[in-house]
């Protein structure tokens, strides 16, 4: 199993059958690579010396298996060594549907039962702005089993040689990947002005993960970088932040725990590190009770975080909630669901400045029950073929008011939104620092139509109102007044080839959408498309976003089983920036021996918000020779 089979129309061999000669040699490989041959010479059981060679890893078309395959290496002589697993060509020529594209005196490739081995890659070149032209030419080296790496030296015209190297290690329960590059090069500053001197740059990226146990794992995601720009100019990184995280996390029937270290990097233009924060650590526990008869389960979490700035707030906290969950069905058929929790937490708080208070510095601590009651009463009629349901629901979340004061910084309760998801949370908050207190009730109706074949169309509509509680929300949020904003959700999927979504929060009166997002979606293979609309008109008071409206299209065809398309383009409404903003394309035809993509990019610079970039990239991978790529 593994070897290829031989097949000649004839041949005569020794009596050990190590040696001979036969005419007319065939080989079929395992994975259906064939090689033909006029005649071929064999010695020492492991060499083949052939004459006139054709060999290709593309199928052959069924109704004329005479016909040129997509692409085969033709040869006037080749050398098949089967313990090194080389094919040696002499004289050969690369031929598409039988026409000869190009030609090389000597070319030598892995045979088909090769997995991997030590040796060059197929190089890339291409023009890569700031760069100028490139070529990168890629060793691979096979350290074990389980290990190997990649060093590649990029080399450009504008810049000097930089290093790339990749480092893949697989053990038992594990696995590391790690990849990083290193040059001398000229200094710049963060806006890419050159300045005196050279200086080293370079980049590492790690990935680890290691199961510790059946209920135990661990990992860390590294990444750093010697200056903000190094990431963008090397095309290795197009993002604004980099972040560092170690872990380690366990499962315990229903209990979950997990500790993290985190450490943000800003690669923006004009941000400070010293006011990025690091954790060091966060802590969280979370377990469920088994049931208790019918009279519910218990829940608890508890987490402990340590968040600290070079200079600014910092902050430790630890934080514990233990509650109840008692869920009740009516023979009537509504359903009632009592929540009640116990919250407290602790906080120990340097250098916190706020406005125009003092600044703070010390410890604090809040304790308050929060209770919820949750009714949904379900109505369901049959129309027919279609299942009509009426879904009122309606709760009471109850907690003490004046829990949120200044001296607590806000740092994981920034990016509230009020929406159909959040609307019925105990805390609409996202973390722990705020809290949604007072009393309210948040009331809203569910009415959907259910098709016997699968279609089927849902309509919601929700609001809150708050009786008494601390009024700590920004006007963008929808929940500044005692009334909230109206949120809903209109969703239409008349079968499993058309989707249409529609959110919105709009005010009370309806006279103002603040927030509406489109999505439809459809197709089939052949054809497929998407439309995204999305219109912010507030945002909340820390964003660093103004008003948002933007279109996104997107399409893709699966022509044929071989030959694909897709393309996708970005519009800003608001801003007077050229448009698209963001606009891609690419074309691919793939089969089991070759893949060819074309793509094209074009974008604008996220930084600078004005300079335009574009990209085309052409890539061509010919089974076990090798991919080309080339990009401008």
């Amino acid at each position: 199993p593994g070897a290829p089979a031989v097949f000649a129309t004839r041949a005569e061999l020794s009596r050990d059958m190590k040696d001979g000669v036969m005419e007319q040699f065939r080989m079929l490989f395992p994975d259906d690579s064939k090689l033909a041959a006029n005649g071929a010479i064999r010695v020492d059981g492991r060499r083949n010396e052939m004459s006139r060679v054709v060999f290709s890893p593309c199928r052959l078309c069924p109704e004329d298996p005479k016909r040129a395959p997509l692409w085969q290496i033709r040869a006037r002589r080749v050398v098949h060594d089967q313990e090194k697993q080389d094919i040696t060509y002499r004289d050969a020529a690369l031929e598409v549907y039988g026409l000869p594209i190009l030609w090389t005196p000597y070319l030598s490739h892995p045979d088909p039962t090769v997995r991997r081995r030590t040796g060059f890659l197929t190089p890339t070149f291409g023009s890569e702005g700031r760069l100028g032209q490139t070529l990168r030419v890629p060793y691979f080296i096979v350290l074990d089993k389980d290990k190997d790496a990649t060093i590649t030296p990029l080399i450009t015209t504008r810049q000097r040689v930089a290093m790339f190297g990749e480092y893949r290690m697989r053990f038992p329960g594990g696995a590391l990947i790690t990849d990083g590059s290193l040059t001398y090069v000229r200094r710049t500053d963060e806006r890419e002005v050159e300045l005196p001197g050279n200086e080293w740059r370079g980049h590492l990226f790690g990935r680890l993960r290691y199961d510790l146990s059946n209920n135990w794992r661990t990992g860390l995601d590294a990444a750093y970088v010697t200056d903000k720009t190094y990431l963008r100019r090397y095309n290795v990184y197009q993002g604004d932040t980099l972040v560092s995280t170690a872990f380690a996390e366990g499962f315990y029937d229903r209990n979950y725990m997990r500790g993290r270290l985190i450490h943000f990097r800003t690669l923006r233009q004009g941000e400070s590190q010293d006011f990025l924060p690091y954790v060091l650590p966060l802590a969280e526990f979370s377990a469920i009770g088994d049931p208790v008869g019918q009279w519910g389960r218990w829940h608890f979490d508890t987490s402990l975080v340590a968040l600290g700035r070079d200079e600014g707030v910092e902050s430790r906290r630890f934080s514990v909630r233990a509650g109840w969950r008692l869920p009740y069905t009516d023979p009537a058929g509504w359903l009632l669901t009592v929540t009640a929790n116990l919250n407290a937490d602790f906080y120990w708080v340097t250098n916190n400045d706020v406005g125009n208070m003092p600044t703070f510095s010390g410890t604090l601590a809040r304790v308050y029950p929060q209770v919820k009651v949750d009714w949904r009463y379900p109505f369901a009629r049959e129309l027919g073929n279609v299942r009509h349901v009426i879904e009122p629901r309606v709760a009471l979340v109850a907690t003490p008011p004046k829990l949120n004061t200044w001296r607590i910084p806000n740092e994981d309760s920034l990016d509230l939104e009020l929406d159909d998801l959040s609307l019925f949370d105990e805390n609409r908050y996202p973390g722990r620092d705020r809290v949604d207190d007072g009393m309210r009730i948040v009331y809203g109706i569910n009415n959907a139509l259910f098709a016997n074949r699968g279609g089927k169309a849902e309509f919601f509509i929700g609001q809150s109102y708050r009786f008494f509680g601390d009024d700590n929300f920004v006007d963008s949020t929808g929940l500044r007044g005692n009334l909230s904003d109206i949120v809903g959700r209109v969703r239409i999927s008349p079968g499993p080839y058309f989707t249409l979504t529609y959110r919105f929060r709009a005010n009370t009166d309806f006279s103002r959408f603040r927030r509406q997002e489109v999505v439809a979606a459809g197709g089939i293979p052949a054809l497929r498309g998407a439309v995204t609309y999305i219109d912010l008109s507030d945002q909340i008071g820390n964003s660093e976003f103004t008003r948002r409206q933007q279109v996104h299209i997107s399409a893709s065809s699966q022509i044929t089983p071989r030959w694909s398309i897709s393309g996708a383009a970005s519009f800003d409404l608001v801003s007077s920036r050229p448009q698209p903003f963001q606009m891609s394309f690419q074309g691919q035809y793939q089969d089991e021996c070759c893949t060819v993509r074309l793509t094209y990019i074009r974008s604008i610079d996220l930084f600078t918000d004005t300079s335009r970039s574009q990209r085309f990239l052409v890539s061509i991978a010919l089974k076990y020779l090798g991919e080309v790529r080339a990009s401008r």
